[in-house]
């Protein structure tokens, strides 16, 4: 007698509802599982319907007093967890960050970006890695970017820039997470964007227009393709915020898909938040 065996596109679909947990567990029950759960399309098919069920990040650090260390954590939860039961503790584990010099850019789709820097005498080099905390698995290091932030020469590298504005999402067209860093060259009179592209070799310059200020937020938030910041619309970096009237406030968003910028204006109502 035959042995009757579930189609594959069945057994796709009851996987795809599952938590990521037992997903990994059942990568080990053969090749082909392991082939099934971790191809392209399956990915995509779980993501979907995951979002039901929206997850928050959570970071916190722990200093120790004896040594001075400052040791970071990192844990997710279901925010319908959390808005159900809000004394609730993590109990999927925490991961520990082996190193402490690190900027959460942001969360897509899952997966988290950080970035490090390491500073040296007349520069700073940035990269950055991306975790899955569903894996438990880290990236390794992206390409370095070195930038002489203390310098106002017109070198390739000599940004002054301070600590840089980045951004994280994903460029459906070319389905790839993009890491965006805005640097502003305060002589020159212009901001370039440089973007890293998950498993690309290097940083590249997509963008070059007028310099502008920005207001104090660092991480940009991604939306429908675009990463977006909050600036002001004028070609100056000298200002005075107690100067700045609220209709000056604008948002800078960045398209990762054409590569290009707009400004947008705020929703009415508010601008004037923004400025406290």
């Amino acid at each position: 007698m035959a042995k009757e065996t579930f189609p594959i596109e069945l057994i796709v679909e009851i996987l795809s509802w599952l938590p990521v947990k037992p997903l990994i567990r059942f990568r080990c029950v053969s090749k082909t599982w392991k082939s099934l759960i971790s191809h392209p399309i399956m990915v995509k098919l779980h993501l979907q319907r995951s979002s039901k069920n929206p997850h928050v990040l959570l970071t916190f650090e722990d200093n120790n007093r004896n040594n001075d260390n400052c040791y970071s954590f990192a844990a997710t939860c279901s925010i319908r967890r959390l808005l159900e039961n809000p004394s609730s503790t993590v109990d999927d584990g925490c991961y520990q960050f082996n190193d402490k010099n690190h900027f959460v850019v942001g969360v897509c789709n899952g997966l988290v970006c950080l970035l490090n820097s390491l500073d040296r005498d007349d520069y700073e080099e940035y990269w950055v890695r991306f975790w899955n905390p569903a894996t438990r698995t880290m990236s390794e290091d992206s390409p370095r970017l070195s930038l002489h932030w203390r310098k106002y020469k017109t070198g390739r590298n000599d940004w002054v820039c301070g600590y840089p504005r980045c951004g994280f999402g994903y460029d459906g067209l070319s389905d790839t997470y993009k890491v965006v860093i805005i640097l502003s060259n305060v002589k020159l009179q212009r901001t370039e964007v440089r973007v890293h592209s998950v498993g690309d070799t290097r940083w590249r310059k997509t963008l070059t227009c007028p310099v502008f200020p920005f207001m104090e937020q660092l991480d940009g938030k991604f939306v429908g393709g675009t990463v977006n910041w909050l600036a002001l619309h004028m070609s100056s970096s000298y200002y005075r915020w107690e100067d700045v009237n609220v209709n000056e406030i604008v948002i800078f968003s960045y398209d990762l898909k054409t590569q290009t910028y707009k400004y947008l204006l705020l929703p009415d109502g508010l601008a004037r938040g923004c400025l406290g």
